[in-house]
């Protein structure tokens, strides 16, 4: 999670930047396909987006916190699949987004996405 003051766009910016995200790539994705699936044999840009995006919009520890014991109440008797702890980490991650990494994020993609503006 990012504390440290600096503005959310400009952290934003550096990461995909150095990383080469393509925004034309996610605004073409295949929506038929599902980059978290079990036969899935490379993560998709959009795919590392969100996961990073998700990683820095929210506390690790307080969203652990309340997952460990959302699950280890009595009457939840099943383990989650990975795919299933992460959309809720990432809707969690979207719910409390004070410092507006989300928005940084769809910022930067229609920014660098070849006049695909507001």
């Amino acid at each position: 999670m990012i504390s440290n003051g600096e503005k959310a766009q400009d952290i934003i910016n550096s990461i995909f930047d150095q990383i080469g995200l393509n925004a034309n790539n996610i605004f073409d994705r295949d929506l038929s396909t599902n980059g978290l699936s079990s036969d899935a044999k490379s993560i998709s840009e959009y795919d590392l987006m969100v996961f990073l995006t998700t990683a820095m919009a929210s506390d690790p520890y307080e969203f652990l916190y309340k997952y460990r014991e959302a699950i280890s109440d009595e009457k939840y008797n099943k383990v989650p699949f990975f795919t299933q702890e992460y959309a809720v980490e990432t809707a969690y991650s979207f719910l409390n987004d004070d410092l507006g990494i989300h928005g940084a994020a769809v910022n930067y993609l229609y920014e660098h996405g070849n006049g695909r503006g507001r």
